[in-house]
């Protein structure tokens, strides 16, 4: 019989040699692994970033849509009904058919050149609210009087705790000049609604 024994040194070699690879071989992996979840990981937050500007992009055209729907819904009423030269009875008229028409349309006012209400509407009780004219600034009657629209920052009526924001417009002869401011109280809680 003969009874060849590997040297003590070379089983040992072998070990270290099957270790290493080993550890070489789970590290390799674990490296591997870690760079593929990190790039799954960057590829899913764009993504995911990609998505979050399309709906903001989207929100911001339907807002935009909506505020340019009401300054176009002033205009022409403004225009087609000569509302500075009506008769009190007839711009109330005009600003009621336009709240009825409008829901976002919360309040109405009518001013002169002098900045004086000639006549308003309102789809609020009246001790719910504030009148509008108390919420005109001079620096609303200013941009409309230089002929520009105006649209104000959104505050939180305090009753009904709905977000609210006044547009104004200038009213204008057929020459093109001005003859009035038309400021409408908007109920943004119905553009909220469209956005979601």
């Amino acid at each position: 019989m003969n009874n060849t024994k590997e040297p003590q040194g070379s089983r040992s070699l072998t070990t270290i040699l099957s270790i290493a690879f080993l550890t070489l071989s789970v590290v390799v992996l674990l490296v591997s692994n870690g760079l593929q979840l990190y790039s799954n990981f960057q590829i899913q937050r764009n993504e995911i970033f990609s998505r979050q500007q399309l709906i903001a992009h989207e929100a911001s055209i339907t807002v935009s849509n909506f505020i340019q729907d009401k300054f176009s819904v002033m205009e022409t009423a403004a225009r087609l009904t000569d509302l500075a030269d009506t008769t009190l009875k007839e711009k109330q008229i005009i600003l009621e058919s336009m709240l009825g028409l409008q829901p976002a349309f919360r309040q109405l006012v009518l001013l002169d050149t002098f900045n004086r209400p000639t006549a308003d509407a309102t789809g609020l009780a009246q001790a719910s609210s504030d009148p509008i004219t108390t919420r005109l600034a001079e620096n609303v009657l200013a941009q409309t009087h230089a002929g520009n629209n105006y649209i104000s920052p959104v505050y939180i009526d305090d009753a009904t705790s709905e977000p609210l924001m006044i547009m104004a417009i200038p009213v204008t002869n057929i020459f093109g000049e001005f003859q009035g401011t038309l400021a409408a109280e908007i109920n943004l809680k119905f553009m909220w609604n469209l956005v979601d």
